[in-house]
């Protein structure tokens, strides 16, 4: 296991050992939110590290939880931390985590058996490694197996970034993006999983999909709705956006969540339970964990219904 020291970053950039050993309960014990996000674990998780590039994704059964974020200058890696005797560990580097490769985007599927994540490791002994592909750990009785990378008709596409996504049949969800001249282009693809088999990945249609750039897609297990960041107004300005299935299958024209809801940034998930909405946001310049409750997206598609 490749391991550093870890020492986090408070508001006052002054360097702190992290110990979440004296939380219990849910959700690193936190109160839940209400309907204005909040930090998530404020002076905790939140502000300690300096940067997020993921947000957290708990097991289904809240007893593991695991996000991407910098934990030296210039080093980027997936910390896990565990409910061990009653109370979370403090957080360590996953042990399948390798450092230089600047592992990423852990997501774990509906039913808590497959472990997906973006890594610039070797796909072989003949490959140098640099570009991020999507790979996948299995849970076992000892815990997640090794990492196997998707196949070729995944794996293939350049550009391959930031959160993946995945249904309860299996479907996932992905992005690819590319600098243009212009500033950066990127679309949402989904492959189909049947007979332990990948489809190749479809580019969804022009209600996700824009002239912007679309990014770290969430579909929900029910895949009855898809929620993803959008790249609208110049780089760096992000916005959530969530569009529905309608009663055809196909997508609805999907809704800015800030101009409904007030709510922006970047990696949305929502937890295994539906209650709360883990998205990253900027905060003195850093991006950094937030959580709301959940439960506008019901009102959200009640109002959809209506029209």
């Amino acid at each position: 296991m490749y391991f550093i020291p870890f020492l986090g970053c408070d508001a006052q950039n002054e360097k702190k050992e992290i110990d979440l050993s004296s939380l219990r309960g849910p959700y690193l014990g936190q109160k839940p939110p209400g309907e204005t996000p909040e930090f998530f674990a404020d002076g905790i998780i939140a502000n300690k590290y300096l940067s997020f590039h993921s947000s957290l994704i708990f097991t289904p059964d809240g007893n593991e939880c695991y996000w991407q974020c910098q934990v030296n200058k210039n080093q980027y890696t997936i910390l896990s931390s565990k409910i061990k005797d009653g109370k979370w560990t403090p957080p360590e580097i996953a042990p399948f985590a390798i450092i230089e490769y600047r592992d990423d985007s852990p997501f774990i599927s509906p039913d808590g058996k497959r472990f997906f994540f973006i890594s610039r490791r070797p796909l072989n002994k003949n490959d140098q490694g640099g570009k991020e592909n999507i790979w996948v750990m299995e849970r076992t009785d000892q815990g997640w197996s090794e990492p196997e990378p998707l196949p070729p008709c995944i794996n293939s596409l350049t550009g391959i970034h930031w959160q993946i996504s995945v249904d309860q049949q299996g479907t996932l969800y992905f992005s690819t993006h590319k600098n243009e001249s212009r500033g950066r282009r990127g679309d949402i693809y989904h492959s189909e999983f049947a007979n332990g088999n990948y489809s190749n990945p479809v580019k969804l249609g022009n209600k996700i999909n824009s002239a912007d750039y679309e990014f770290s897609p969430f579909i929900s297990p029910d895949g009855s709705y898809l929620i993803f960041s959008r790249e609208k107004y110049g780089i760096g300005a992000y916005r959530l956006f969530i569009s529905y299935k309608d009663k055809t299958g196909n997508w609805t024209e999907a809704i800015n969540l800030y101009e409904s809801n007030g709510i922006k940034g970047i990696c949305p998930i929502v937890s295994k339970d539906a209650k709360y909405l883990f998205f990253l946001d900027y905060y003195k310049s850093h991006s950094q964990p937030f959580w709301v409750d959940a439960g506008f997206l019901v009102e959200l598609k009640s109002l959809l219904s209506g029209k």
